[in-house]
């Protein structure tokens, strides 16, 4: 599947964001 740079740049974005979010999770539970 063919992402364009900034499709790319979203998707790095949202799973880096995600990845903070469930960090914080883990550590408030």
């Amino acid at each position: 599947m063919y992402l364009s740079p900034r499709k790319k740049l979203f998707v790095d974005t949202a799973a880096e964001m995600f990845g903070d979010g469930a960090d914080i999770s883990k550590e408030n539970v």
